[in-house]
């Protein structure tokens, strides 16, 4: 038994190392299948892993450079359902104000279930539950809590602009369920209105792609940044840059983010 599934896995890790190599020659498979999709779209979810650099410059005078690996997979259950997984390890390097030598460390793993269901070709939704473990190796890492996120969201694809293009909101309920009783307690509502432009040539420009617009109800603050990717796929391989930048920034989280992606999709 497990000499089989040693085998197994290893006749698999073959099989990518030569999807691989056939980048650098021809056109593949994912890329004539997917043609459109190129992963922003949460209700179109594809096998990936990203590894993406995240740099803050924090409202405090810290500055943190996060790299994330990210690894989802999504199973199709029927013709209009997916179920999606998603988990993220992030490794983080901070600097405090007194302390210019700065940190390594392991941050908070992320684990996440979205259940998706398509209506048709323009029209789908899902929603889901995100967790995350307060594994972080020094507070100054994480926040010392176990972490829900639960919430959805709706899209429609808005072929009127470009093909690919599509408007995306969702909504996400951020509270703790328990850890470290001296960490403070959480309760946030995140918001994030996607809407995704496809460009020529497997380009696009996606604006607040992420849940970063943020209304703490312990203490009645918001947080809103303006934030911008501009991505383009390479067949399998994605590459991306987002920048964002507050215009309410209440709960001091940062004074200006950055964030690079390289992925591969399967």
């Amino acid at each position: 038994m497990i000499t089989d599934s040693w085998h197994a896995a290893a006749t698999q890790f073959f099989l990518m190392m030569l999807r691989l190599v056939a980048l650098c020659t021809v056109p593949t498979a994912w890329a004539e299948e997917n043609a459109g999709n190129v992963g922003q779209d949460f209700t179109r979810p594809l096998g990936r892993v990203d590894v993406r650099w995240t740099y803050r410059d924090l409202s405090d005078g810290a500055e943190s450079h996060t790299t994330t690996l990210r690894a989802e997979q999504p199973w199709e259950l029927s013709d209009r359902w997916t179920l999606n997984t998603r988990f993220d390890v992030p490794g983080i390097y901070k600097t405090l104000p007194d302390d210019n030598q700065g940190k390594w460390g392991l941050g908070n793993v992320d684990v996440q279930m979205a259940l998706i269901h398509t209506f048709n070709s323009r029209y789908a939704a899902g929603g889901g539950v995100r967790s995350l473990f307060p594994t972080a190796s020094d507070d100054r890492f994480g926040s010392g809590k176990y972490q829900i996120l639960v919430g959805g969201g709706a899209r429609a694809m808005l072929p009127e602009i470009s093909a690919g293009s599509f408007i995306s909101p969702q909504l996400h309920y951020n509270f703790d369920v328990g850890g470290d009783p001296s960490s403070s307690a959480i309760s946030v509502l995140r918001i994030q209105p996607t809407l995704h432009v496809g460009l020529p040539n497997d380009q696009f420009l996606t604006f607040l792609s992420n849940a970063d617009i943020r209304y703490n109800f312990i203490n009645n603050k918001w947080f809103m940044p303006i934030d911008v990717t501009y991505g383009k796929r390479w067949g399998d391989l994605i590459t991306s840059i987002e920048v964002s930048y507050p215009i309410v920034d209440d709960l001091d989280l940062y004074e200006f983010k950055t964030q690079l992606r390289v992925g591969y999709f399967f």
